[in-house]
């Protein structure tokens, strides 16, 4: 009996390599799936990020690498609307917001902030397929963007969608969303100063898988009117 568990232990070693077993991933801008995401309202209390190594000069924290593709993930068509609730935040009415975007407006280089939960359009955002993995203010056509040669400190604004590196976004975690800039690799979307006042924008800082600035929970609705949410 053993010897028979002593074989299916080596076999399972043989098929999960060693660098998935360490949440490891490699710096390559190849398609990446995203992990299984718990969507719904925001909880009263927050699950607990998962440990990570803290960003210095010579030692970077990078999301896991993920497993599975999350809830309805897919083609912007069938994925619902997300707000994101800063980590946090949603005790204090918070909702990531693009200022000046939503169905019917232009928004070009509106800026990425926190604000008040209102549902309004620029409240409202999209994940999907199109061009790699892009968040978009839900019915337009304005991605996320981290900028051209983006850096610790560029801020986070809306552009037209275009299909550039700098609009793919990998999604780390589960429950709580690390959003990882493809463009970057090793930076993340983070609250400016860790500030929950009203304007404060959203900025790339290196990626810190304990750091609260860089979670955000996910709630959706299904309509595209977020009645409710």
């Amino acid at each position: 009996m053993f010897a028979i568990l002593t074989a299916l232990l080596a076999a399972t070693a043989l098929a999960f390599p060693a660098e998935v077993a360490r949440g490891e991933r490699g710096h390559g801008h190849g398609h990446r799936p995203t992990p299984t995401i718990s969507a719904g309202p925001p909880p009263s209390t927050f699950p607990t990020s998962s440990p990570g190594v803290p960003y210095t000069s010579t030692s970077v924290w990078m999301p896991p690498q993920p497993t599975e593709y999350p809830q309805h993930y897919g083609d912007f068509e069938s994925t619902p609307v997300w707000i994101f609730y800063p980590h946090g935040a949603p005790l204090y009415n918070m909702c990531v917001e693009a200022k000046g975007c939503g169905r019917g407006r232009k928004g070009r280089n509106g800026k990425v902030v926190i604000a008040s939960c209102n549902s309004s359009p620029g409240q409202q955002w999209a994940y999907g397929i199109q061009s790699g993995p892009q968040i978009k203010v839900a019915g337009t056509d304005l991605c996320l963007d981290a900028g051209h040669n983006p850096r610790s400190g560029s801020k986070l604004r809306v552009e037209r969608c275009n299909g550039s590196a700098s609009q793919n976004w990998y999604v780390a975690n589960t429950g709580l969303w690390i959003l990882n800039d493809r463009e970057s690799d090793y930076l993340c979307a983070d609250i400016t100063g860790g500030s929950r006042d009203p304007g404060t924008g959203l900025q790339l800082y290196p990626c810190a898988g304990n750091n609260a600035n860089q979670q955000f929970y996910p709630g959706f609705c299904w309509d595209h009117t977020c009645i409710g949410a």
